[in-house]
């Protein structure tokens, strides 16, 4: 069983993660500080989570203009991004199909601790996480980079990192 944690605080970085559930062994901070999550004097702390609450409560939102107006855009096409997808097979019209997949992979990893933390700011922990995309007998696995809110939800925030 995956022990998982939401984190309480009163900081402005703790609070953008107060409420939010993260895997215990890939959470921000550390945990073994003698100072506290984050930070000296931090008066954060953890509250484990069950399996039920995670698969209830988790949602992942990926908008449909992170393909129709970014990937699938003449005005980004000379970034690459839509070069790669259109190789796979994948066009504009497909932007429903792949805001599904991205949504379900995100939701599916996130839940196993398959993600990267990135930046932790004043409006919350960022993370990095894979998402594999099969097409016409060929795939590509892209780093989507997503922003973690309380209460399990996860926006995507580029379907298609630079990095």
């Amino acid at each position: 069983m995956r022990i998982w944690a939401m984190l309480f605080g009163h900081c402005l970085r703790c609070t953008a993660l107060s409420g939010c559930y993260f895997a215990k062994y890939n959470m921000p901070g550390d945990i073994n500080n003698t100072y506290g999550l984050l930070h000296s004097h931090c008066h954060c702390y953890i509250e484990n989570v069950s399996n039920s609450t995670l698969i209830y409560n988790v949602n992942t939102v990926c908008p449909i203009e992170k393909f129709t107006e970014y990937i699938f855009a003449d005005k980004y096409a000379d970034n690459g991004k839509r070069d790669l997808f259109e190789m796979l097979g994948f066009n504009i019209e497909d932007s429903y199909e792949l805001k599904n997949e991205f949504e379900k992979q995100a939701k599916e990893k996130y839940m196993h601790g398959n993600y990267v933390l990135k930046n932790l700011d004043i409006y919350g922990q960022n993370i990095n996480i894979p998402i594999l995309i099969h097409k016409n007998g060929r795939s590509i696995e892209f780093i989507s980079g997503w922003k973690v809110y309380p209460e399990g939800l996860l926006n995507c925030n580029t379907p298609m990192g630079d990095k």
